[in-house]
């Protein structure tokens, strides 16, 4: 896989990742539309939907995957989508098993092409508890990046670096490793990626609860909102140079995080009603 073609694969799917545990629905549902779902099973008693999105998952993987492996291809796309599926439904799975565990209710886990998100019941959670959902999800990419790395490393696989096989029209990549190639990277990214300090991220999250802690949950929110702002401008100017993809990561932060100033710049304005967003 060139260096490119890489960087490609790794933004195509850390698209998915501007997304994460959500009270909110129609946050998601306002920059990403509102798709028909297909629920297709559950786990304790949680319904898990896959978004009509998630059929561009496949696009994406045609790109992600060398194509200098001859009857493989195939093989390498479908396992490459399964694979990152899987990678999206256990980081959130990672926030509602967590947030039961705590006694919190969740009401849906929703897998989509860009997004995905579980959705949690309305209900006072101390602000500890809450940091420990958030970063559950990207702790579990971290947990399956370090399994990958570990089975890529074992004797007759060479890790990151593609095993070739030697044929008379070239050289050929074996498409399980691939694919554990294109899951490893993919995992790492999310976990670096969901850590960002930007909303709807959940570094942001995380560091809003954390602000919430000494400042007024207003000032923190403009505080993430602010940071956001900066690198999703970032974003788009280097992805000016290195991919349109990222241009547009950054453009989908920049909109949320300007809609959260936006919001509290309303709420500011409107007397007696700070109790209304403090936790």
């Amino acid at each position: 896989m060139g260096n490119v073609e890489l960087i490609h694969a790794i933004l195509r799917v850390t698209l998915g990742s501007v997304r994460s545990y959500s009270h909110n629905k129609r946050e998601f549902q306002t920059l990403f539309g509102n798709w028909p779902k297909l629920t297709i099973g559950q786990i304790q008693s949680i319904p898990i939907r896959l978004d009509a999105t998630f059929v561009l998952v496949l696009i994406f993987a045609l790109n992600g995957v060398p194509v200098n492996m001859l009857g493989q291809f195939w093989y390498a796309v479908a396992a490459g989508a399964i694979g990152i599926f899987f990678s999206i439904l256990l980081h959130e799975l990672g926030h509602a098993l967590t947030a039961k565990r705590y006694g919190v209710g969740v009401q849906e886990v929703v897998i989509g092409g860009f997004y995905g998100y579980a959705r949690l019941r309305r209900q006072a959670v101390p602000r500890a508890v809450m940091i420990r959902i958030i970063a559950a999800g990207p702790l579990v990419n971290l947990v399956i990046f370090a399994t990958l790395w570990l089975i890529l490393s074992l004797p007759g696989l060479t890790g990151l670096v593609p095993q070739k096989l030697v044929t008379r029209t070239g050289s050929i990549t074996d498409w399980q490793t691939a694919t554990l190639q294109l899951l490893v990277v993919v995992n790492l990214a999310m976990f670096v990626f969901n850590f960002l300090p930007a909303f709807p991220l959940d570094g942001g999250r995380i560091l809003g609860l954390v602000l919430d802690g000494k400042l007024p949950k207003q000032v923190s929110v403009i505080i993430v909102s602010a940071l956001g702002l900066v690198l999703g401008l970032l974003m788009i100017l280097f992805g000016m140079k290195v991919s349109i993809i990222l241009s547009l990561i950054g453009w989908m932060i920049v909109l949320t995080n300007f809609r959260r100033m936006r919001r509290v710049r309303r709420e500011r304005n409107k007397p007696a009603n700070v109790n209304r967003i403090a936790k």
